[in-house]
């Protein structure tokens, strides 16, 4: 570390002579040598010294020759993981990425991290496929920060390397230290900050095109059950700033392709544990983007003009059903939001609500039933009756899957007219309570569907024969599947 008291000529003064003592070491042919000199090296870099030491080395050897050199000399054997961690400590070093300095120092390490992709590709493969953690660390690091030296670099790597080189997708495993292999590295961590690098360098363009590399992808995302909280913290923080927006441009279909049923799996875990903090916040608020926003692919939204979006309602129920929602307030929560003013997947979820209700004495039973009626109360805010805009004269039958999701809501069948019945009649007050509960959400969003259609049936007077007879169908079908108490 420089000393403050020191004049500026004598400082220069010694960290070049410590720069070239250096570079000297670098060159020999002595591992030992080499590699303490390259960590040194590393180790300078990350002091107050750092900015001034790699000035001088750009200024004095502006080619960068020597790292060339001592790569080269190494290649293929295991000191290559030496000088590949200096360069790229010299490429991601802050004062080489400030693109107004006087010295040109990010000009020099942009063309030479384009050197890199142009020339050294396939000594970089060479490394990624020696079966040795540390070399794969290393080339996964460098390759990392040449493509975080910006999104014109980005592109090019992006463009120029084997995504499908052989073991490369592998590298992206969880793999478990144990006390008979010490010396075993896992290149998981490395793995993540190269994808995860073209999405935080990316434009929209390349995010487009890189997504479109899934085995890549795919490797993270389905890892994330097992990464400790940073790791999947920053996974998880990158997607949401530079995927699930606006501005990224991505479309459904591939932000859909993201979130497959194996990641959306572990995400749901990872909300419901206990004591997780931030990382069970974080998952939860990312669940809830990509369960709710149709502009994510999974949530449908067939009423937006003029391209009406599918979603993936299967895959969405699928989530919804692993939901410990009656457990864990995440889940909860995420549940309601889902439901709020989509029949459809209300009914489809109603129907085979997970919960059992048979079983009035059940310490669960209220809990369940509760959320049943917090779940029907929830499909009646915003506009479920959408539908009914489309009505041009005739209303929909009482068969239409429209009306038919809408009692399935307000009836569902596992919720029968027997469970509620005796819930209604049972000593216990919480038992009484949950089952009163129950009815009155069901007979308050029947009657919100019967104001809808009588409200539409005085727009459309010439056909209120039409509309009066549905209201009257409702409220015959409601009728047989509530209880008369």
């Amino acid at each position: 570390m420089a000393d403050p008291e020191l004049p500026s000529s004598v400082v220069t003064s010694s960290v070049e002579a410590k720069m070239n003592e250096l570079l000297h070491r670098i060159k020999s042919v002595e591992i030992k040598l080499f590699s303490d000199a390259t960590k040194e090296f590393v180790k300078l870099l990350k002091t107050d010294a750092g900015a001034e030491l790699l000035r001088l080395y750009v200024e004095t050897f502006p080619s960068l020759l020597e790292l060339l050199e001592a790569w080269k000399l190494r290649q293929g054997k295991p000191g290559t993981s030496y000088v590949l961690s200096l360069i790229s400590a010299i490429l991601c070093h802050p004062e080489g990425r400030r693109y107004n300095d006087k010295f040109g120092v990010s000009r020099v390490l942009d063309k030479f991290a384009r050197l890199i992709v142009d020339e050294k590709l396939e000594d970089v493969y060479k490394e990624l496929s020696s079966k040795d953690g540390k070399r794969q660390n290393t080339a996964l690091l460098l390759m990392g920060s040449v493509v975080r030296r910006g999104s014109g670099l980005a592109s090019e790597v992006a463009k120029k390397f084997d995504f499908k080189l052989q073991g490369f997708s592998k590298l992206s495993e969880y793999k478990k230290r144990n006390q008979f292999d010490k010396k075993k590295h896992s290149t998981r961590k490395s793995f993540v900050g190269l994808a995860m690098s073209f999405l935080e360098m990316g434009k929209p363009g390349l995010l487009r095109w890189i997504l479109q590399q899934r085995d890549m992808y795919y490797g993270v995302l389905r890892g994330i059950g097992n990464d400790d909280d940073e790791t999947f913290m920053y996974i998880l923080a990158t997607l949401r700033d530079r995927v699930l927006t606006e501005e990224s441009l991505v479309p459904p279909g591939l932000r859909s392709v993201l979130f497959g049923s194996v990641t959306l799996e572990q995400l749901v875990n990872i909300s419901g544990r206990e004591n997780s903090g931030v990382a069970a916040e974080l998952a939860y608020n990312v669940l809830l983007m990509v369960s709710t926003d149709p502009s994510n692919g999974l949530m449908p939204d067939l009423d937006r003009k003029p391209n009406p979006l599918k979603g993936n309602p299967t895959r969405l129920l699928g989530v919804m059903k692993k939901l410990r929602a009656t457990e864990v307030s995440y889940h909860k929560d995420l549940l309601l939001a889902t439901f709020r003013g989509r029949p459809s997947l209300g009914a489809a979820y109603m129907n085979e609500f997970p919960y059992s209700v048979e079983d009035h004495a059940s310490p669960t039973w209220f809990s369940s039933v509760t959320l049943a009626a917090s779940l029907i109360s929830s499909v009646a805010v915003g506009n479920p009756f959408g539908f009914l805009d489309a009505m041009s004269h005739d209303p929909p039958s009482i068969d239409s899957p429209d009306v038919q999701d809408i009692l399935s809501c307000i009836c569902p069948r596992p919720l029968s007219r027997s469970v509620v019945t005796k819930g209604l009649l049972h000593s216990d007050f919480l038992v009484k309570h949950g089952a009163l509960r129950l009815l009155l959400e069901a007979l308050k969003l029947m009657d919100s569907f019967i104001g809808s259609l009588n409200r539409f049936s005085r727009v459309r007077n010439q056909m209120m024969g039409k509309w009066v007879s549905l209201k009257q169908d409702v409220q015959n079908e409601v009728q047989t599947l509530l209880p008369d108490t």
